[in-house]
């Protein structure tokens, strides 16, 4: 049997654990064996911008589609906002195909793999997609 201690405890570090280790993977700059950063666990603006330029697989479960990571860029004025990190991703494919908005899954060649939701940003010529991120800072 439990005794009320004993619950609190338990149940303080199940709610902290996950955040102080997000907090230290990021800080400690876990990377991927080839170097890029690891993109679990919400990645921030850091962690993405090494990975402009590189080629991923996007997934919506049925289908697949090659996206090319075209920007990483913070948005305008956000700096003043000193608790969130609001950035936006940029995502570029050649083709007719059509990628529909929703959640899809993003693989990278290296394995790392992450969910977004990806939204049409509107591109003529070309489909381009865009991630939009407004994520709280953590502080330990």
């Amino acid at each position: 049997m439990m005794n009320k201690r004993g619950f609190l405890l338990g149940a303080a570090s199940a709610v902290a654990a996950p955040q102080v280790l997000a907090t230290a993977s990021t800080q400690s700059g876990v990377l991927a064996p080839d170097g890029l950063p690891v993109l679990t666990d919400c990645p921030g603006l850091s962690a993405w911008k090494p990975y402009v330029g590189q080629t991923f697989e996007l997934s919506d479960g049925v289908h697949s589609w090659a996206v090319l990571l075209s920007s990483a860029d913070a948005l305008e004025g956000s700096e003043t906002v000193a608790r969130t990190e609001q950035f936006v991703l940029g995502f570029g494919m050649q083709g007719e195909a059509r990628v529909p908005a929703g959640v899809h899954s993003v693989r990278h060649a290296n394995g790392q793999s992450t969910l977004l939701y990806l939204a049409d940003a509107g591109c003529k010529r070309a489909q381009s997609l865009r991630a939009e991120f407004n994520l709280l800072k953590q502080t330990v």
